[in-house]
Parts: structure tokens; sequence; C-alpha cells
């Protein structure tokens, strides 16, 4: 998972486990290196005020 902000830094987006991306682009780019181009994405603008639902 990619945490795309130019808020927070590097290094405390990957103490918290996340992948850091200055942009969007370059989130991608990261994504479909690991995964392959066949890679599909989800894009979860304001997933910071997301809560997951468990069940």
């Amino acid at each position: 998972m990619f945490l795309v902000t130019g808020e927070i830094p590097r290094e405390k987006v990957e103490k918290v486990g996340l992948n850091y991306a200055a942009t969007p682009q370059e989130a991608l780019d990261k994504a479909f290196e690991i995964l392959g181009s066949e890679a599909k994405v989800v894009v979860l603008s304001g997933a910071a005020e997301m809560l997951p639902v468990c069940k």
C-alpha cells in the first residue's frame, strides 16, 4: 500500500508500515514495478478519513 503525500515525511510514512510516494504517478510506477503491468489498482482518495469494516 502506498501513501501519496507531500505533507508527511517519508520516514514517518515508512515507520507505520506504508510505502511513501510523493505523487500519484510515482505510486503507480512503483506498484506496477512490484506487481507487474497487469496489476489492478484501487485509489482511495481521503483514505485517512475511512475506517475498515471487519466481518
